[in-house]
């Protein structure tokens, strides 16, 4: 290769890389609120980039949640109730399953899955037994 022919590969590179990197970064972030609401414990799960990208879980049996939100970057952060049983943000968002008061979450960019069950988002109202999965229109979002 010729050195001019380097030059141009090595500032194509260097075009390249950084546009790539804003673009993974801005790909947003999956934040879990708890709350309590009618002295049942509630989930709000929600990507940060993409509104539409929200849910509302109650669970009906559950009572105490604390009121907090968690941001989620890194594996190992602990959640105010429940625990996270995996976390890949190789390609942000990622993908994290929860577990909380028994029932588990697959939280990613193409859909929500609550006790195996598929839900693409934005979610509509669901029943599942002792949880109520609320998103898009059954919340006015």
């Amino acid at each position: 290769m010729r050195p001019a022919g380097k030059i141009i590969a090595a500032l194509l590179l260097a075009a390249i890389l950084p546009a790539g990197y804003l673009f993974l970064r801005n790909a947003g972030r999956w934040i879990i609120g708890f709350s309590t609401e009618a002295n049942q414990g509630v989930v709000v799960i929600q990507l940060d980039s993409d509104p539409a990208r929200k849910a509302k879980i109650v669970f009906r049996q559950a009572q105490g949640f604390p009121t907090a939100k968690v941001i989620l970057t890194t594996p190992g952060q602990s959640l105010p109730r429940g625990q996270i049983i995996f976390f890949d943000n190789t390609l942000p968002p990622g993908r994290v399953i929860v577990e909380i008061e028994g029932h588990r979450l697959d939280i990613m960019k193409r859909a929500i899955v609550v006790d195996g069950i598929e839900h693409a988002w934005p979610p509509e109202y669901i029943y599942t037994g002792p949880l109520f999965l609320l998103g898009g229109t059954a919340l006015g979002w």
